[in-house]
Order: C-alpha cells, then sequence, then structure tokens
C-alpha cells in the first residue's frame, strides 16, 4: 500500500456511502425526481435500520425516466456537485458497467479484476424499466441478455482465460475474446436499446431488464407509493410493498445467512489520500 493514502474500513466505506446517498437525495429533491432504496440496502433498512453489518456497498433504484435526468444533471453540473460526480457509459467512454455509479472523488477504488482503475468511492445506481406485461417476452431473451452480460465482463478483466479450471478457461475464451475485440461501448449499447422497449406506465411488472444474473417478476404497483425507513441517521424511501419485492427477490431475507457467509466480496479495495 502507497504510505500516502490509507487503506478504509468495512465501516469507514458505509459511512462514505451514505454520505454520498445524502448528496444523490439533496439532488433529487432539488430537480423533483425519485429513488427508492434496493437490493441488499433494502434488506438492511428492513431488517437493520441501516447497513447490513457485513456489507460493503449501497444500491438504489430510480426508474429509466428519473435515471436518464439523473446522468444528464450530473453531467451537465459537474463542476457544481464536485467532489462528487456521476460514472455511465454515456459520459465516460472507460467505464465498463451497464447501471451508473455516483461516485466521491476524495476516494479511490482499487478493483482486483477489473481494467478499470480511476473509480472514486460509489453508490450504484440501477435504473428500472417497464417489463410489459407478458413476462416470458423477457424468459425468451434471457439467454441472449445473459451472453451480452458475460462478454462485458470478460472484456473487462485481464487476459482472455478466466477461471478456476482448464474447462472454466475454455468455456470464458469466446467471451473474452468477443469483449476485446470491440469497444465495450458496443455491448453496452446493445444492452440498452434491449432494455428500453416498454413505457413503466403501461407495464404490469417492471425491473431491472438487462444487467442481472436472474429475472424476477416485480409488479409495478408495489412502488405506487413511497414509505420512508430509518437507515442509520437518516429516513430513505422504499417501495411501499418492499416485503412483496425482497421475498420475490430473496425469498425468506429476513433470516440471517450462516455465519461463514457474513462477508462482503465486491471485489475492491477503497483508499483515502493523505
Amino acid at each position: 500500500m502507497n504510505s500516502n493514502q490509507l487503506k478504509l474500513s468495512a465501516r469507514d466505506c458505509q459511512l462514505v456511502e451514505l454520505n454520498i446517498l445524502k448528496k444523490i437525495d439533496s439532488i433529487c429533491k432539488k430537480i423533483n425526481i425519485s429513488y427508492w432504496i434496493m437490493y441488499g440496502s433494502l434488506i438492511g433498512a428492513v431488517r437493520h435500520q441501516g447497513f447490513i453489518p457485513w456489507d460493503d456497498d449501497l444500491d438504489i433504484c430510480m426508474k429509466r425516466s428519473d435515471y436518464d435526468l439523473f446522468i444528464d444533471y450530473c453531467f451537465l453540473h459537474k463542476d457544481d456537485i464536485a467532489p462528487f460526480y456521476i460514472d455511465h457509459f454515456s459520459v465516460n467512454s472507460n467505464y465498463p458497467y451497464y447501471i451508473a455509479r455516483f461516485c466521491d472523488s476524495r476516494y479511490k477504488c482499487v478493483f482486483q479484476s477489473m481494467k478499470y482503475y480511476s473509480s472514486g468511492m460509489f453508490v450504484d445506481i440501477y435504473p428500472f424499466d417497464g417489463m410489459g406485461n407478458d413476462f416470458s417476452y423477457w424468459e425468451k431473451r434471457f439467454k441472449r441478455i445473459k451472453h451480452l452480460h458475460e462478454i462485458i465482463y470478460h472484456g473487462n478483466t485481464d487476459g482472455l482465460f478466466h477461471g478456476a479450471s482448464i474447462l472454466s478457461k475454455i468455456y470464458h475464451f469466446p467471451n473474452a475474446l468477443l469483449g476485446k475485440l470491440r469497444n465495450r461501448e458496443y455491448y453496452l449499447v446493445k444492452m440498452d436499446k434491449m432494455a428500453k422497449v416498454f413505457d413503466w406506465e403501461e407495464s404490469e411488472y417492471v425491473g431491472l431488464t438487462t444487467w442481472c444474473s436472474y429475472l424476477v417478476k416485480i409488479k409495478k404497483e408495489w412502488f405506487d407509493e413511497t414509505l420512508y425507513l430509518d437507515f442509520e441517521d437518516m429516513k430513505v424511501p422504499v417501495p411501499y410493498k418492499y416485503d412483496e419485492l425482497l421475498t420475490a427477490v430473496y425469498g425468506n431475507y429476513m433470516e440471517l445467512p450462516p455465519e461463514e457467509q457474513r462477508k462482503s466480496s465486491h471485489g475492491y479495495t477503497v483508499y483515502k489520500p493523505l
């Protein structure tokens, strides 16, 4: 480790992310858009009234129209919101992910396997799209979605051979090669077009349509109202039917995992320059 930088503990990371969330919250109020705490962070709000103790990231989601407005605002007002900034493939050609991240440039994330070296500490922002009224539409396309996801992922890692075994390395080689032969933006734009097929207001189902490892039936009506739950030292917005949502995604989310599984595995270390 460089002597001019301090490695952050998991709790340090949580507190930095909490501060980032407060900035996101103030921007959303300023431009009159909505967001909801999501995924593991939503479990944290419901089960722990804050972060899951062993978790070190923070997830929120926005419906697509608000998501696009947020990205545009942050990019157009980058001087005003500094030291915070938005990272998204539409505004940063080096950014390797489909989802957006709102970052604090006063901290530095070092990734173990990804070819991405310039990120500040961040909060993940997931775009939720309308998914129409026939969920089988997405089930039929999910193999293609996963294929694109794997091309992007393996194209962003070092080398062409990924995996613990020879068979795994052979299996992932074609996707790694495809990911390196074309600019990642080609595949991200392709994924973006696939995501924006249905209108939110006209859909029975909504959710993360492309940047996902499995599909979940999430009903739009679960977001019709917003509740506010305690999260550390602030109140955060959650879908009013958060129990139905978390049950659909995780099953019995109130049950704590075995102790040996209570650890983070996001693959990066955070430093603060001194």
